[in-house]
């Protein structure tokens, strides 16, 4: 939305695609809203300001705040708590057997992180390890056997993932992950180095930063890929020995070819590449999704917001 709004600011008036896109009838929805940096916030409270829309933020205070300079929306809630309409009921964890979870999520939430780990660990919901190699092997196993059960019921039990709170580890374990597919034939043995990750035939994806000429051939204007977007690997094109592209299927869009200069850009330091293996995923980008189960990474150095995430 701001990128559109910022868009419109610099039309001139009475061009063509100068159409307003809030008026005093819309009402802009921000989910996630703990991850809005300060200067969004107050960038996107102008723009509703000045045409009399409406904002509604939505989000979890305890969990991760914006990559970039945040923590307002959170001051917000804390400061006005009469004012904050508040969910009563976990609908997320449900049934006896999520009963410890349920628990153990309100405990840590309040703040009493020592009692709820404790909670977790007496109903054998912690897998410890001496190394880390050992616990991240341990991790990647348990999240495969997740993975077989996902593909013989597609329809009744959802994808799992793996979560790590920096991109060293998620590299880590989506590498482990692409050995185990590899061998059991789910996935093409043959993969391709393409900027920082190796891709294959059969790969699962994610999108990490959108594009707006990405979108299927026809497409609209609202098809392309968002940060987030996943989608599989469908074909490695490297026409006559130039460097590779990758088509992939994305869901609710069908084919796009992915070209290089996306799959080697530099996203930020330390992360390159737009697109990205789907095993494992930060707690930032994982942050909102439901999985059948997540599998996350604890060390002595995770946050307390990746950590409930």
């Amino acid at each position: 939305v701001l990128e559109r709004l910022r868009h419109d600011e610099t039309l001139p008036p009475g061009h063509p695609a100068a159409k307003p896109l809030l008026t005093p009838r819309s009402v802009v929805i921000v989910d996630e809203a703990s991850t809005l940096s300060n200067r969004d916030h107050a960038e996107l409270l102008r723009h509703v300001a000045n045409t009399g829309a409406t904002l509604r933020t939505v989000g979890d205070p305890a969990q991760h705040s914006s990559v970039e300079a945040g923590g307002a929306w959170a001051a917000i809630v804390e400061q006005h708590p009469t004012a904050t309409p508040a969910l009563t009921e976990n609908r997320r964890m449900q049934g006896d057997r999520m009963a410890d979870v349920r628990q153990a999520a309100e405990e840590y939430r309040d703040g009493h992180i020592a009692q709820a780990l404790r909670r977790l660990e007496s109903a054998d919901r912690l897998v410890t390890a001496a190394t880390s190699t050992e616990l991240l092997d341990t991790l990647a196993v348990d999240w495969y056997l997740d993975w077989r059960r996902h593909l013989a019921a597609p329809t009744e039990i959802a994808p799992s993932r793996m979560l790590a709170e920096n991109h060293t580890v998620r590299r880590e374990l989506n590498e482990r992950a692409q050995q185990l597919l590899r061998a059991d034939g789910l996935i093409d043995p043959n993969g391709v180095k393409i900027g920082e990750a190796t891709f294959h035939v059969g790969d699962q994806v994610i999108a990490r930063q959108q594009h707006r000429n990405l979108k299927p051939v026809g497409g609209d204007r609202n098809s392309f890929v968002r940060n987030g977007t996943r989608g599989v690997v469908v074909a490695i094109d490297a026409p006559h020995g130039a460097a590779p592209n990758l088509v992939v299927d994305f869901d609710q869009r069908g084919l796009i070819t992915v070209p290089n200069e996306f799959l080697t850009k530099r996203l930020r330091p330390g992360v390159t590449g737009g697109l990205a293996p789907a095993y494992a995923m930060t707690t930032h980008a994982a942050q909102g999704d439901t999985y059948e189960a997540s599998r996350g990474v604890v060390t002595d150095r995770s946050s307390a917001a990746g950590t409930y995430v």
